[in-house]
């Protein structure tokens, strides 16, 4: 087979998508190659293959599989969608049980850095430790856009 580039084109105008303009041309090159010209009679033995083929009628016996194998796809489809939603159902009700109790121990006055800070402490400022860790937490909060709640 040659790799002549006018092979692509041949489907088109076996099924009459082509202006007449470019039918003549293709015509014209079909009398002079002989790779296109069997592979236009490949193409038109293939379509007619094709048109001449009757499907042949199922057995009750067959339809009734196909018709339960089907059945069983779908059931499987539904039970691999359930076990999806029981699994991030599970997910959540876990996250809705952990989140209170990780905040229950902070003082709403402490529950952000800014409320932190602006907390008096009873405590004497004798080393500044507290000072320090509080100014990390504030700059850390503040690196993450404020979502560092910890």
């Amino acid at each position: 087979m040659s790799d002549c580039e006018n092979k692509t084109r041949l489907s088109a105008y076996i099924d009459g998508e082509l202006q007449a303009r470019e039918c003549a041309a293709i015509e014209r090159h079909l009398a002079a190659c002989d790779s296109c010209a069997a592979e236009l009679a490949d193409l038109r033995n293939i379509s007619r293959l094709i048109g001449d083929w009757q499907p042949g009628m199922l057995s009750d016996a067959a339809a009734l599989r196909i018709h339960n194998a089907l059945d069983m796809l779908n059931w499987r489809r539904m039970e691999r969608i359930a076990g999806r939603l029981a699994a991030l159902a599970a997910s959540v009700a876990l996250v809705a049980l952990i989140w209170p109790a990780r905040t229950a121990n902070v003082p709403d006055s402490l529950a952000t850095w800014e409320g932190a800070a602006v907390t008096l402490s009873d405590e004497p400022a004798t080393s500044g430790v507290r000072e320090v860790a509080l100014a990390e937490w504030m700059v850390a909060d503040l690196s993450s856009g404020g979502m560092n709640r910890e």
